[in-house]
């Protein structure tokens, strides 16, 4: 089995000179973009699991978006594993995602008041090929190309394209290993990824930070009244740990069978913020090219 890093990992004892004078340990280890972690064992999974990615672009202030929210939830329940979500809240999603004012004399319940937008989301959002125009629910699965040069496709249609996803071959494989480090608050990724056959493409590799179970307000027409206080939000978009559009997996357009990949990356959890204990990662390998997601995986970061 051939066996390829995409990164050099240095692991040094910085010795630095002063006449005859050494620093004294613990030694600080020099790992990759910040993750200053050893770098796992990893071992290629003999029996690999083919997952399906969907991003849902929705807002709390869209009375339907719930019904895409419970479109997931069944998909999830249907196929054990092997469905992975994002919620997508962009600013380009007009009144769906804005907030509204936290001046207690004009909005004394202080309804929809906590934003969830972030720049991830809208800068996918802004590309032509994600683009919603504003219009939700909507989103992508494993944003394949569904036509007229969108990948956009609306909620009711996901079962069909996940099953239709699900019956592909499997291309590739995603491991990923998490180093939490509650005294500064980082945390510390590495993945794995092993290709399942010979692959000629140009492979990016994105690693979303997730949050669940997060209670707020959410506007749902079936509800009445519609706006709900303790409405749960799940999955929902937090941060990238390496940009919107992530990072190359191989430098090489030609990636052989068996072939593999580790780097590590990390991020400063907002801990005044998120709940640490309902995070997760989620990472994806998609085509550089078409954008097409060929594989996702998700884990959380405190088991």
């Amino acid at each position: 089995m051939k066996n390829k890093l995409v990164i050099a990992i240095s692991i040094g004892l910085m010795l630095v000179f002063s006449g005859c004078d050494f620093i004294d340990p613990p030694y600080v280890y020099q790992g990759p973009n910040g993750c200053n972690q050893p770098v796992p064992t990893f071992t290629p999974r003999t029996s690999p699991v083919k997952k399906v990615l969907i991003e849902d672009m929705t807002g709390h202030r869209c009375g339907n978006c719930p019904r895409a929210a419970e479109t997931i939830a069944q998909l999830r329940l249907a196929y054990p594993g092997q469905v992975i979500a994002i919620g997508l809240h962009s600013s380009l999603s007009g009144t769906f995602t804005e907030v509204y004012s936290s001046d207690t004399v004009t909005n004394p319940e202080l309804k929809f008041v906590y934003d969830f937008r972030t720049p991830v989301a809208t800068e996918l959002d802004g590309l032509t090929f994600l683009s919603t125009s504003g219009s939700l629910p909507n989103g992508y699965v494993n944003r394949k190309n569904y036509g007229g040069g969108s990948a956009v496709v609306g909620h009711t249609q996901w079962p069909a394209k996940v099953a239709a996803e699900l019956a592909l071959p499997q291309q590739m494989d995603i491991q990923l290993y998490h180093y939490w480090t509650a005294s500064d608050s980082n945390l510390c990724t590495y993945y794995f990824v092993e290709a399942l056959m010979d692959l000629n493409a140009n492979y990016k590799i994105c690693l979303f930070l997730i949050e669940n179970d997060i209670e707020n307000w959410q506007k749902d027409y079936n509800e009445s009244p519609s706006e709900l206080e303790d409405y749960i939000h799940e999955h929902v978009l937090r941060g990238s740990l390496n940009g919107t559009w992530g990072t190359v997996v191989s430098s090489n357009a030609s990636i052989l069978d068996n072939e593999q990949f580790i780097d590590g990356f990390s991020i400063k959890i907002n801990t005044g913020a998120w709940d640490v204990n309902n995070l997760y990662v989620v990472a994806f390998v998609y085509n550089a090219t078409t954008y097409e997601v060929i594989q996702a995986e998700e884990m959380k970061v405190i088991p």
